[in-house]
């Protein structure tokens, strides 16, 4: 995935997960008014974005995000992207965090001395905005940075708040009540980030430990309904789950299999017991997935041959056609296949043919010569020889071993 699909990714991400508007930014080819929707336009025809944007934007730095707030309870998060890119940032917002009542639009008038005209305006204005979690969208935004850095450094959180015109980010200097804020959802981010690396590792016990700690961080409802809100909340860590799996190199195939299964689930859940029973089911199933089919630590030309004989085995599978198809010569992919993996690559297809017949055996009623030939091996007789030496029956004698066992129990 190329870095702009992962920017395009994380845009509808950041939308379906918590509402919120994001916008790949140049400042050269778009209007300064995209940022606010045009709000200061709406009551200041000659508002100065630039001047009011730009002072931000100027000092911004690659590895940081950047939380704004300003004179209209409005907040975007910042990010500028890493030289080259298309875009130099993409920004996040603007949404709320809080409903706002008649106290709110009066203190938006107030600091803002607007006239109370402009009340209606600011009501149209403010009920397209959605509420969302700081924590949801910096965690998409966490996501993106893996992407673009490759690194396990984690981004810096810097917040900025305009209490008045002109102010720059340096003279910002957060009140007791934004201290205690800002501890409690670095501590968030900083244990998500925990239960993210575990996932990775596919090391189930410590990161159904690390979604404990981090999932004890309420975060409030945003939904009326109850059921509705856990599942939301379940969506966006399926997607999590599978981003994280995703940077360990498991192909995109087995992601997308067990996300969409997983999507289904949480949609049909009837309750936040049932919701909660799927989470925990989730992230153990995405740690044996990331174990089993990982490839982080192998050569990209092992990685494309493993991939391509795990989801090709009915296709001929030789050392010379695997050469052939990746332009290699046959003698080095086999030394690096063994060095890489400890046996040859033949033993590793008839492996995977063997196992794939094992789950046809155990799961239908296929006919043998059939599940030979659906694994990509012509003759029985060879197939019942491979099964025989990996398992120790032949798969007619496994499967009346299987059938027995069922029968007794």
């Amino acid at each position: 995935m190329n870095i702009k699909d992962v920017l395009q990714f994380t845009k509808n991400m950041i939308r379906a997960a918590a509402g919120v508007p994001a916008q790949l930014f140049d400042p050269a080819e778009q209007g300064w008014e995209s940022i606010d929707l045009s709000l200061r336009k709406m009551l200041d025809p000659d508002f100065d974005y630039e001047a009011y944007f730009g002072r931000y934007t100027v000092y911004m730095e690659e590895k940081v995000f950047y939380c704004l707030s300003d004179n209209f309870s409005l907040y975007y998060i910042f990010m500028k992207l890493p030289e080259g890119s298309d875009y130099p940032y993409i920004i996040i917002g603007p949404y709320l965090t809080e409903n706002p009542d008649e106290g709110f639009y009066t203190k938006v008038i107030a600091q803002n001395q607007l006239s109370g005209s402009t009340m209606t305006a600011l009501k149209n204005f403010y009920n397209v905005l959605q509420i969302a979690d700081h924590a949801k969208v910096i965690s998409a935004l966490h996501i993106l940075a893996s992407f673009l850095y490759q690194e396990e450094e984690d981004c810096r959180i810097e917040f900025l708040e305009d209490q008045e015109k002109g102010q720059n980010m340096d003279s910002f200097v957060p009140g007791p009540d934004m201290y205690f804020s800002i501890h409690v959802i670095k501590e968030r981010y900083d244990k998500e980030n925990e239960f993210l690396k575990a996932v990775k590792k596919g090391n189930q016990e410590e990161a159904v430990i690390a979604y404990h700690n981090f999932s004890s961080y309420r975060i409030s409802q945003r939904n009326k309904d109850p059921l509705r809100d856990r599942k939301n909340l379940s969506f966006v860590l399926n997607t999590l789950l599978r981003k994280a799996s995703e940077t360990s190199y498991v192909h995109p195939v087995y992601l997308d299999e067990i996300s969409h299964r997983y999507a289904l689930k949480i949609e049909s859940a009837i309750s936040t017991k049932q919701i909660e029973n799927i989470n925990l089911e989730m992230i153990r199933k995405y740690c044996i997935l990331v174990r089993n089919q990982s490839l982080r630590n192998h050569s990209p030309i092992i990685r494309k041959a493993i991939d391509y004989i795990n989801l090709n085995l009915s296709s001929p599978l030789g050392l010379k056609d695997i050469a052939v198809l990746f332009n290699v010569n046959p003698s080095y992919l086999s030394s690096l296949f063994k060095k890489e993996t400890g046996g040859t690559l033949t033993d590793y297809v008839n492996k995977q043919r063997i196992d794939a017949a094992l789950k046809l055996l155990n799961t239908g009623d296929m006919q043998v010569q059939d599940i030979a030939y659906y694994v990509g091996i012509s003759d029985v007789n060879y197939f019942s020889k491979l099964f025989k030496k990996q398992v120790g029956y032949t798969p007619s004698g496994y499967r009346k071993s299987i059938q027995k066992t069922d029968f007794s129990n």
